[in-house]
């Protein structure tokens, strides 16, 4: 599968190429590197249905577990970091309420990198996120209004029912400035 994937990666990621490389993606059998290039692929995608491809394989990772393979790691940090998301903040945000906890997780470590002071931005990945935004990126109006869903949808997610996938999301993201807001769950309050 490794030369198919690495081909189709090279290309442009067509709507059946995509396809394709999801399933390579979210494929646990298929060796790291191999995943991580259709990772990347999927993640730089632009068109219809490319982002929730991308959401598809991404949320495949089980990023909340310690032994997550480095180029996995890597491409995930660089995917959910990437400010080029900012227009999509809708997408991320009802990933927030998926009944999937690692669709949950991915939506929240998206929305915390947006709500970073500055926002996070990708590094490495062929334009950091795919485009969405055009060239020069998101204008400074949509990361400041992503910025704000972000924060409302953090805080409103400590007293809901999704509060456990947020703080993996956290832990998986290292996140900053949340110790206060996680210590109570560290010594006793349990979120799931």
């Amino acid at each position: 599968r490794s030369p198919v994937v690495k081909m189709l990666a090279a290309a442009t990621v067509t709507p059946r190429s995509g396809e394709i490389l999801r399933q390579a993606a979210i494929d646990a059998s298929v060796d790291p590197v191999t995943r991580a290039s259709a990772l990347t692929a999927l993640s730089t995608a632009t068109g219809t249905g490319a982002l929730e491809r991308a959401i598809d394989g991404f949320s495949s990772l089980p990023v909340a577990a310690p032994d997550l393979p480095a180029p996995l790691d890597s491409v995930w940090r660089q995917f959910v970091s990437a400010g080029a998301h900012a227009p999509s903040v809708q997408t991320f945000r009802d990933l927030t309420t998926s009944k999937e906890p690692a669709r949950q997780i991915l939506g929240y470590s998206v929305l915390l990198q947006l709500a970073a002071e500055p926002v996070a931005t990708g590094r490495g990945a062929r334009g950091g996120g795919g485009g969405r935004g055009g060239r020069g990126g998101p204008s400074a109006a949509a990361i400041e209004s992503a910025r704000a869903l972000a924060r409302k949808d953090i805080d409103a997610a400590w007293q809901g029912p999704s509060v456990a996938s947020l703080l993996r999301a956290i832990g998986a993201t290292e996140a900053t400035g949340y110790a206060e807001r996680v210590q109570p769950f560290l010594t006793g309050a349990s979120p799931d």
